[in-house]
């Protein structure tokens, strides 16, 4: 990662937060599961070293891929959610559920929260 990264990937001087990452996991066809993987991969990386995250690609299930395996060309798809928008892609969550170790993971403050310890309310 240095080679791309540099000093920030070693040092923790600076957020470090990969921009996208992942593919097809659920659904990767090649026989070493290449692309799920480079996912967990990443992630591993992400957690081991302090980095603050990442971005997942992708959230829509017509996330289209043209290989799968890399030798097979066609229309591939697949993203955190199935493809009624409604149902989540329940392998590929729990492949990203390994993030839920990243020392600075905090909830969204994009919703009211009550805090336990005062009974109050605000958002956190």
């Amino acid at each position: 990662m240095e080679e791309m990264f540099g000093f920030i990937a070693d040092n923790n001087s600076a957020a470090l937060l990969l921009g996208e990452f992942g593919g097809l996991y659920a659904t990767d066809l090649n026989p070493d599961l290449t692309t799920k993987r480079c996912t967990d991969y990443s992630i591993d990386i992400m957690v081991e070293n302090g980095w603050a995250g990442g971005f997942v690609w992708s959230l829509n299930p017509e996330s289209a891929y043209q290989y799968n395996p890399a030798d097979t060309y066609g229309s591939f798809t697949e993203g955190v959610l199935e493809d009624d928008w409604l149902t989540a892609n329940s392998e590929f969550l729990e492949g990203l559920a390994a993030m839920n170790d990243l020392e600075h993971l905090r909830m969204m403050p994009c919703f009211e929260v009550e805090d336990s310890d005062s009974g109050s309310s605000g958002s956190d």
